[in-house]
């Protein structure tokens, strides 16, 4: 954020206001960033700290479109606030809008509510219509797209499996199937830690696994037969 914030600053000549939204506990007071050079301050930067789960669903509808995307981190659990944000996205976003802002919401009530719940306030089909999806695809086939669904694979795990990222990121590095990345990734909002590690962790093998070894030869030993010389002598 602190990159994004100096290159922003420094094309466009304008001032850069950043938040930090932090979907789950434990959250710091702010974020400082301070670059010193010779014992002078160059560099120093805060950015606010938002923690969703304090802020009130009606806080968040009367931010607009955007705020009605994170209702589902906010307040008690209730598929009736959940549903209420939905109908206002759906009757106030433009179409190229809907889906991903739908994809957003129910992603982020993953958890707090069940698949049934979700599926009838945002259904499937509209999430996986979403542009988010669809990058994910695009990624996958474009050049380097390896490395980008590595990344993607691990920042999803990271949000929704923190406690298990030890156990699963080795995996992801090595991994070179970008199919298994992004269902990984796509698993990732959806399933519970053990599932997830279970997921990651048992891959099909795409390589031949080792071979084992060939039985060991038994080497016969020969007798040595007498030289003709011998023979000879034997007659005489």
């Amino acid at each position: 954020m602190y990159e994004y914030d100096a290159a922003l600053a420094a094309r466009h000549r304008l001032p850069v206001v950043s938040t930090a939204i932090v979907l789950r506990p434990p959250a710091p007071p702010s974020l400082t960033y301070e670059e010193r050079v010779r014992g002078h301050t160059v560099c120093w930067r805060r950015i606010r700290v938002v923690r969703l789960w304090r802020m009130k669903p009606t806080t968040a509808m009367r931010l607009g479109l955007g705020g009605a995307a994170l209702v589902g981190l906010m307040g008690r659990p209730d598929i009736k606030v959940v549903k209420a944000a939905a109908r206002r996205i759906e009757t106030g976003a433009p179409s190229r809008q809907y889906r991903d802002l739908s994809a957003v919401l129910r992603l982020l009530s993953q958890g707090r509510y069940t698949a049934r719940e979700l599926e009838r306030v945002v259904p499937r089909e509209v999430v996986m219509g979403s542009s988010l999806f669809a990058e994910v695809r695009r990624a996958g086939r474009a050049e380097g797209g390896l490395a980008v669904a590595r990344s993607l694979c691990t920042a999803l795990a990271r949000q929704h499996h923190a406690a298990t990222l030890p156990q699963v990121a080795a995996v992801i590095r090595a991994c070179r199937d970008t199919d298994m990345l992004r269902q990984w990734a796509l698993a990732a909002p959806r399933v519970s830690d053990e599932r997830f590690v279970r997921l990651v962790g048992n891959p099909p093998s795409s390589t031949p696994g080792p071979r084992k070894a060939a039985p060991a030869r038994t080497r016969r030993v020969r007798a040595a037969r007498p030289s003709r010389r011998a023979k000879g002598s034997r007659r005489r």
